[in-house]
């Protein structure tokens, strides 16, 4: 028994003549492919060169008795012909999941034929179909929220699972990244400068800069979601730039992201790096400013006069109002006020979020110029 598929080939549109690509699969014309098979299946393309590929003169061609299956496009078949092959018992039948016109009347030849099976274009319509649909989600959004690895996803760069599984820490770093320069700029960022280095540089991470977008982007005041599909048409429509930049060696850390935000005024710019220790994102430097944050959770920074006795009055106005403190980092003065007093710097990180009283109570402290919440 012969078995015969007509498909495109993998280069180009055909398979001509000669060695075959696949093991034990022999190349022959199609009128002599025709006149040896048993089954003949359809897996090509429809276009002015397939249309009725399967005419009248291609079905007398057939075997007595053999039997045609079409699972690819309406058209490729001359259905009278092969309506009138089946009644005169040159061929013993037919399967079509697919008809020159879309449904098929009610009273189609073809369709009410015992020896034709006819079913509608949705081979995953089945039960066992959909089960195993539900599985492979499930997989996928467990892969999402463990690992951050977006398989599949539609719109979004390949990347080889294995390979996306060691940048989702990258990933979620870069996001984490947009997420607090949107939140301490003064106004809108419209440019950002992201800089990959070492061995990061090296790799395809494509993800991270889509990543830096998207967290940015949400937390611009945007009334509709954003995604890594969405979020290079938002950033243009909002006049957003992304400029990247790859340096193979980098001098403090195995690899790193450094990504510099600034509107399109003279106000302040913000510069964050970051890094990945044991697949855990971290922020290591802010303005300047050597820290060792991990990106999670209520953070909040303060512009201060630069004096002793502020860090324990931020303490104890959190400690009143039972805000618990995970962890502090201080930065010098960078700056000097009219005054010609220094401004530090303060990064406290909190187990859980300030009310807004709280806030209120923090920015009336004499030595306390901005207080900003940062939501990571």
């Amino acid at each position: 028994m012969h078995l015969a598929l007509l498909r495109a080939g993998r280069v180009g549109r055909r398979l001509t003549p000669g060695a075959s690509p696949l093991p034990g699969v022999e190349i022959v014309p199609l009128d002599d492919l025709l006149a040896r098979s048993d089954f003949v299946t359809l897996h090509v393309p429809f276009s002015d060169a397939t249309k009725n590929l399967i005419s009248l003169e291609r079905i007398a061609q057939m075997k007595k008795g053999a039997r045609l299956v079409n699972a690819a496009r309406g058209g490729l078949v001359d259905e009278e012909a092969l309506l009138e092959a089946l009644e005169k018992g040159h061929l013993a039948g037919a399967a079509l999941d697919v008809f020159e016109e879309e449904p098929p009347k009610k009273d189609s030849q073809l369709v009410l034929r015992d020896d034709v099976i006819a079913t509608p274009h949705l081979g995953a319509s089945s039960h066992e179909a959909q089960h195993q649909v539900a599985i492979d989600v499930a997989d996928q959004i467990c892969e999402f929220f463990l690992h951050g690895v977006a398989n599949n996803a539609v719109n979004v760069p390949a990347v080889a699972a294995e390979a996306l599984r060691e940048l989702a820490p990258w990933v979620l770093l870069s996001e984490k990244m947009g997420a607090l320069l949107a939140q301490v700029a003064e106004r809108p960022v419209r440019k950002l400068e992201l800089t990959l280095s070492g061995e990061i540089a090296t790799q395809d991470a494509r993800h991270v800069p889509l990543a830096l977008l998207t967290g940015l982007l949400r937390h611009q005041g945007l009334d509709v979601g954003v995604n890594f599909v969405n979020a290079p048409v938002m950033a243009r429509e909002r006049g957003v730039t992304l400029f990247e930049t790859r340096e193979p060696e980098d001098g403090g850390f195995h690899s790193s992201l450094t990504v510099r935000a600034s509107s399109d005024d003279e106000g302040r710019a913000h510069t964050v790096s970051g890094t990945v220790f044991g697949r855990k994102p971290l922020i290591v430097g802010f303005d300047g400013l050597r820290i060792d944050l991990e990106p999670r959770g209520p953070v909040l920074i303060t512009r201060h006069d630069d004096q002793p006795g502020v860090v324990g009055l931020l303490g104890t106005v959190l400690g009143g109002h039972r805000v618990n403190i995970r962890r502090i980092e201080l930065g010098p003065a960078t700056e000097m006020t009219g005054a010609g007093v220094g401004l530090a710097t303060g990064i406290l990180s909190l187990y859980e979020e300030p009310s807004a009283a709280v806030l209120t109570h923090l920015r009336s402290l004499e030595p306390v110029r901005d207080v900003r919440l940062v939501r990571l």
